[in-house]
């Protein structure tokens, strides 16, 4: 287990280290056990669901042959096995602030995990599909059938359970992860998920979201100043 911790850290930290997509399997599989038979997974649900869930991704993304985000998923999982801060390298750490975060984990940590995967194991495959041109995320409706009725599921728990309102980030820039965002909100809001949403920005940058079809015009403005970001919130 020593060798399988080390190999881990070795990939988190971007060293260099080449792991393969059968070795990077390998190695969460065999965390996942190692929580399982020792007890963690009692002592630590969030971080052994983590682990399960991206276990359960990444072997259907190798399943379909996808290997690029079967190995980014795998070693999400690696990362949140060390200690690591992951937070900064995916979607949905990224956009939510770390406030609605840290009251969703004490408030229910399984949860927290599920959507976290889930979320994160959708926008591979949106943004990819969107950005990457790639006739096979075109083709396999199946598969993203799939990812998405899971992160559905626990997207709208998410928002039942999560204290409101939740606050969400998204760079000025716009980057495939707040188009991501931008996108589920959105639609979260037309099907009666979310009930309102306030963005707390800059006017020119709310505008043009609104130009672009981006937001809806039914969320509210209110101004903010901050330099690399705007705010939503969600009610």
């Amino acid at each position: 287990m020593a060798k399988k911790f080390f190999l881990l850290t070795f990939i988190s930290l971007g060293l260099g280290f080449s792991a393969s997509l059968s070795e990077l399997l390998n190695t969460v599989q065999d965390l996942v056990t190692d929580y399982e038979t020792s007890g963690k997974a009692i002592c630590s649900p969030y971080l052994y669901t983590k682990l399960s869930q991206y276990y359960k991704y990444g072997k259907l993304y190798t399943a379909y042959g996808l290997e690029k985000p079967a190995i980014n998923l795998l070693e999400l999982a690696s990362c949140s096995a060390t200690p690591i801060d992951c937070s900064p390298y995916k979607y949905f750490t990224y956009n939510l602030h770390s406030k609605s975060f840290n009251q969703l984990f004490k408030k229910n940590p399984v949860l927290t995990a599920k959507v976290e995967t889930s979320y994160n194991a959708y926008a591979e495959w949106w943004i990819n599909k969107k950005f990457s041109g790639e006739d096979t995320y075109q083709t396999y409706k199946n598969l993203e059938t799939i990812l998405k009725k899971d992160f559905i599921n626990s997207w709208t728990k998410f928002l039942k359970t999560a204290d409101k309102p939740i606050y969400f980030r998204v760079s000025k820039s716009l980057k495939p992860a707040d188009l991501f965002l931008l996108e589920i909100l959105y639609n979260s809001y037309r099907l009666g998920f979310i009930k309102r949403v306030t963005f707390y920005g800059d006017k020119g940058d709310y505008i043009r979201l609104l130009h672009e079809g981006l937001i809806s015009p039914k969320v509210q403005y209110q101004p903010y100043d901050c330099t690399n970001y705007n705010f939503l919130a969600v009610y």
